[in-house]
């Protein structure tokens, strides 16, 4: 019995970290680029939320380093999401002063509600990992 609640335990981390990534992947596909800043701070961590605001992952303007930023924000989730442990929570943080604005619209690039957008694309990811992962 311990053993099949153990393997329960891993499958339901396992779900959480296939959501978790499709959700970052969502996040950093549209957050609106200037100096990649706000991109660039999309933030994995296990048990506790980020604490401090990142600098630019690549520092650019009008978008220039939108490409080299994502890659190395999503690397860098990816890379603290093969560490997860069963029971342990994952935060996706973005403590970007003004993320806000940008999800209400304030830039041209994005009409704006990607947050709200990638909590849909989280619930699908986990219904799909749920159906691959329990065949």
């Amino acid at each position: 019995m311990r053993k099949r609640a153990s393997g329960l335990e891993t499958l339901a981390s396992d779900i959480a970290v296939a959501g978790a990534d499709a959700m970052l992947e969502e996040l950093v596909a549209v957050t609106p680029v200037d100096e990649s800043t706000a991109l660039s701070n999309w933030q994995v961590n296990l048990g506790n939320a980020a604490a401090d605001e990142l600098p630019a992952a690549v520092l650019g303007s009008k978008g220039s380093t939108r490409g080299a930023s994502a890659d190395k924000t999503l690397a860098e989730g990816r890379a603290e999401l093969q560490y997860k442990k069963p029971g342990q929570p994952i935060f996706l943080s973005n403590l970007t002063p003004y993320i806000g604005d940008l999800d209400s619209g304030s830039s041209r690039q994005f009409a704006g509600g990607f947050i709200p957008r990638a909590l849909i694309v989280f619930r699908l990811a986990v219904q799909d990992a749920k159906k691959r992962l329990l065949r």
